[in-house]
């Protein structure tokens, strides 16, 4: 190519890319504030799949994604099974987000 077909190169600023999470909760208005619940040893939820605890059914708060070993599950599946550590994202109303994180801590 001749020298005037060139273009310059011009920076572009870079903004941090949003989460998934974020991403999610913005696309979904109105789904509530997301919470993170830490699953901990000796709780009613570790070693029970999500099908066996049936949080949203009992108690209407949606998990939208875990963190399992620092891995990001985003909509997980009901056979996923839960572990120590596990950390769980909710959402829901004030009162289904606390009867769900009451649900996984005793059941």
């Amino acid at each position: 190519l001749p020298e005037a077909n060139f273009t310059e190169e011009m920076p572009v600023p870079l903004t941090p890319l949003p989460d998934k999470l974020t991403s999610m909760t913005q696309m979904l208005a109105g789904i509530g504030t997301p919470i993170r619940v830490v699953v901990g040893e000796g709780d009613y939820a570790a070693g029970r799949t999500l099908a066996e605890l049936g949080v949203r059914g009992r108690t209407g708060a949606t998990i939208l994604g875990i963190t399992h070993d620092g891995v990001a599950i985003p909509a997980p599946s009901k056979l996923e099974r839960l572990a120590v550590g596990d950390i769980l994202v909710l959402v829901g109303t004030t009162e289904s987000v606390e009867a769900a994180r009451e649900l996984l801590k005793g059941g």
